[in-house]
Formats: structure tokens, sequence, C-alpha cells
């Protein structure tokens, strides 16, 4: 019985450093190593779950940005949605 590899899924503040790092594992032979469309802005944006070192769930507002200017970006929508609520 064969075990199916698990996907290595790159991510970064925005996508760019990600993708680059996909496609060099891709040509080291990793094939199973993708992008996150959209980088883990997105993913905070969209309300997707998140999940800490310790494999703890928390807000997708905890993300940390690349710096004080992406962090403007991170999640603003998650932001909005928790001062509403």
């Amino acid at each position: 019985m064969s075990v199916d590899p698990l996907q290595v899924v790159c991510y970064c503040s925005v996508g760019y450093r990600s993708s680059r790092l996909a496609v060099k594992l891709n040509k080291l032979g990793i094939s199973n190593a993708v992008n996150l469309k959209g980088s883990i802005f997105k993913w905070c944006n969209e309300g997707r779950e998140l999940v800490d070192g310790r494999g703890s769930k928390m807000q997708a507002a905890k993300a940390h940005p690349y710096n004080t200017v992406f962090g403007k970006v991170c999640c603003a929508s998650q932001l909005g949605r928790m001062a509403q609520a």
C-alpha cells in the first residue's frame, strides 16, 4: 500500500515569493509543491481558518504581515466584521 505524499503549499504575504519558491521546488523534483494563489492576505480576507504552529485554530485577524504597510491590507475585511459583531 502506497501513501500519497502531503501537498506542500507555499505562501507569503502577497504571493510573489511563494510562487517563485513553488516553481523552484517543482524544478527540484518536488512535484507536490504549489503556490497559495492570492496569498495569505486573500485567504485571511476570505475569512478562512488559520492554524498556528501548535495546531490551534485562531482568528484570521492574527495573520502576521510582512511589515506594517502590508499589515494594513491583511485581514482588513475580517477586522471590519469583528468590529461590527
